[in-house]
């Protein structure tokens, strides 16, 4: 054993292979990170990328012949993982296939804030009443976020329920969100509403949604419409008339004319007028 020690400390010796110390490196996951590290020394080495399961490279091997000084580079990306994880990596160096140099390192993970959201994509609300629809949130951050939630520009009055929430990563959760319209609201009138969800630790990640609701009359929705409605309306005319014939009596005369009119609507589209001629 004492022997074998020996040859392999000798071997070390004469390689005359070193290794850089790794440069500390971090991202948010889903980032591609470059790991760079200075290696001297003279003849063929092969380096190799050693990295915890689940993380990946872009090529975790490289062959060089040195001579003298140069840089060996390795692309790694960063996996889905929580916030402040540290990652242990290393490069190794072998020669005739045996380690002759190894350098060590860490990668630690960033937070990344990234939140989802969306409403349904047809939204009909009846005249004359609140309206309620829900509103889905999801935390695709790798760490726990709380969410701050409003309505923008709108005209009505906007509740939301809750107001604000605490997501942990990768949780979805529904959000209520109530309208009650203000004023006269004719059937067909559509209603946009801007949605918008700030996470608290990173506002200028926040997202925008849009919501259009088209306001109906529940008759028409139903199919029932409004019932016909129809008006008689009767013009009436009166003439008197006087005659005078130079040695004649005086003759009178008296004319009356009537136009009957009938108007209405047959339906919740259609309508019509009857007329006659006056007689």
């Amino acid at each position: 054993m004492r022997s074998l020690a020996l040859l392999l400390l000798l071997g070390l010796a004469l390689a005359q292979v070193r290794l850089g110390p790794l440069p500390p490196l971090q991202g948010p996951p889903g980032a591609y990170l470059s790991l760079s590290v200075e290696a001297e020394g003279q003849g063929e080495v092969r380096f190799r990328l050693l990295l915890p399961e689940g993380w990946q490279a872009l090529s975790d091997t490289r062959e060089a012949l040195l001579e003298g000084k140069g840089v060996v580079a390795f692309t790694l990306r960063v996996p889905e993982a929580p916030a402040g994880t540290r990652a242990p990596v290393a490069v190794v160096a072998h020669q005739g296939g045996v380690e002759v140099a190894r350098s060590q390192g860490v990668v630690e993970v960033l937070a990344r804030t990234e939140l989802r959201i969306s409403v349904p994509e047809r939204l009909e609300a009846p005249l004359g009443a609140p309206f309620e629809f829900p509103l889905y949130l999801v935390n695709a951050s790798n760490h726990k976020e709380t969410v701050l939630l409003r309505a923008e520009g709108a005209v009505f009055q906007i509740y939301l329920n809750p107001q604000s929430l605490d997501l942990d990563p990768g949780e979805a959760r529904s959000v209520r969100v109530t309208v009650v319209p203000q004023g006269e609201v004719s059937s067909g009138y559509p209603f946009y509403l801007k949605l918008r969800a700030e996470p608290r630790s990173a506002p200028q990640a926040a997202r925008e949604v849009g919501a259009l609701i088209l306001f109906k009359d529940p008759l028409m929705a139903s199919g029932r419409g409004k019932d016909p409605e129809l008006t008689l309306a009767l013009r009436m005319g009166v003439g008197l008339g006087l005659a005078l014939t130079p040695g004649a009596a005086p003759a009178f005369s008296l004319g009356y004319t009537l136009a009957p009119t009938l108007s209405g609507a047959l339906s919740d589209y259609y309508t019509a007028t009857l007329e006659t001629a006056p007689f």
